[in-house]
């Protein structure tokens, strides 16, 4: 029952999340007088094992608002923009597609090796002088010989060339022996210039090192690691540094850490249609400095994707809608959503970038979100939360009710001219 995720339209099954083709018959509102049919044949099952049946085959329970002839749950259940967009795309893009957080930004590189190889086994042809230790050893050396080199796109040569310095120094602190054991094993011999001269440690090392050059330097299979400690400095001075007007709600200047919070929905506005497009454009865009071409061009195109999802946002949240922008609404949903796994191919597609395309359908219908979001809702939410009560149920509402109606009334009575021009000056208290 759970494939029965959106109340719209027939799309069913969570694996359609990321389809894009608009003009399948798929996509079109479910006809009420159907659904309709639906929950009656719930309501009239006279056991529970015939009443999961059909649920399992519409995904449709009774409910008393189809005792009003006119309730059409397709068109007037709307898709809330606050959860869907705002705390739930905007929040996955940028929290989990992209990473940006403190943590992803100094995790460590991912271990996965760049290739497989077939080592001479050290525990079948243990030498008789070798202790385990010896042998702990030489398996740690290969290891060393096939680890990739960290967050490498592409052909970096300068990432691939730092990777083989570092091996080079760490195998210099290894025992001759040891580095011995493993080139004979790869039927490589010491690197020396003129034959018969002493072999020393170093002429290992470069076989070792000569060796390493011909094999791949990474698996292609390790997640792409865009966040990095100098990103989330950006994003932390531009919120710092960014002149905005009053209205303008501040956000955390330590966006991305733990200690900044869980960001409220107005908040995630904020940053998703002004600062983070502002850090991230200065970072990847036009003009930008990257190590190779190959990372300029994916940063540009990661950019690019991102920046349709902010357009998407910036128009749903405007204040006054026509059909031109509804419609470009659909074009950046669509664009985000059939770009996500080419660019971004660890993040999976889910309901919320489904039902995002259904907003197309009630800025039709109502016209700006502002009108039927959640933010006026969860406001007044948040007033009752704040009220004091008893905690005794049967008691708390009329404590809840009788509060609220004190409230209202005391603010009333602040706007009436009449009100003495001493309270007038602690208006601004209860405005709060």
């Amino acid at each position: 029952t759970s494939h029965f995720y959106c109340t719209a339209c027939h799309c069913w099954h969570k694996s359609t999340c990321g389809r894009t083709d608009l003009q399948s018959e798929d996509w079109g509102l479910r006809d009420k007088n159907e659904t309709r049919r639906h929950a009656e044949l719930w309501k009239n099952a006279t056991t529970s094992v015939e009443r999961n049946k059909l649920f399992a085959s519409h995904g449709v329970r009774w409910s008393t608002l189809w005792r009003l002839s006119y309730w059409d749950p397709s068109r007037q259940i709307v898709v809330d923009t606050m959860h869907c967009l705002l705390e739930g795309l905007a929040h996955d893009h940028f929290r989990e597609f992209l990473g940006l957080t403190a943590d992803s930004a100094h995790r460590k590189s991912d271990t996965t090796p760049a290739f497989d190889h077939i080592f001479f086994d050290v525990d079948l042809n243990k030498p008789q002088d070798f202790s385990e230790k010896d042998v702990n050893a030489v398996k740690s050396i290969h290891s060393l010989l096939t680890d990739a080199v960290p967050d490498i796109e592409g052909n970096d040569t300068q990432l691939i060339e730092d990777h083989i310095l570092k091996l080079e120094k760490k195998l210099l602190s290894r025992k001759v022996a040891h580095l011995q054991f493993v080139s004979e094993g790869l039927d490589i011999g010491p690197d020396v210039a003129h034959p018969g001269k002493k072999v020393y440690k170093a002429h290992w090392v470069r076989s070792l090192v000569g060796w390493r050059r011909t094999q791949p330097f990474s698996s292609g299979l390790s997640k792409l690691r865009i966040t990095t400690p100098e990103v989330m400095q950006r994003i932390a001075d531009v919120i710092r540094t960014t002149d905005r007007p009053s209205s303008l709600r501040s956000v955390p200047y330590n966006f991305g850490e733990a200690k900044a919070g869980t960001l409220k929905a107005d908040e995630w506005c904020t940053l998703t249609t002004v600062y983070l497009p502002i850090a991230l454009v200065s970072l990847w865009g036009e003009g930008s400095e990257h190590r190779s071409s190959e990372i300029a061009a994916n940063r540009r195109a990661i950019l690019d994707h991102t920046m349709a999802l902010v357009s998407a946002v910036h128009i749903s949240c405007l204040r006054s809608m026509t059909t031109a922008r509804a419609e470009a609404y659909r074009g950046y949903m669509v664009a985000w959503i059939r770009d996500l796994k080419v660019l971004l191919p660890h993040a999976p597609h889910r309901t919320n970038g489904h039902m995002a395309l259904h907003v197309w359908d009630y800025l039709r219908l109502f016209g700006p979100v502002r009108s039927w979001w959640c933010f006026p809702y969860e406001r007044l939410i948040g007033q009752l939360q704040r009220l004091p009560t008893n905690h005794i149920f049967g008691q708390q509402e009329s404590t809840l009710l009788r509060s609220y109606i004190k409230a209202t009334k005391l603010k009333h009575w602040l706007n009436r001219p009449s009100c003495p021009p001493v309270f007038r000056d602690v208006k601004c208290l209860f405005d709060r």
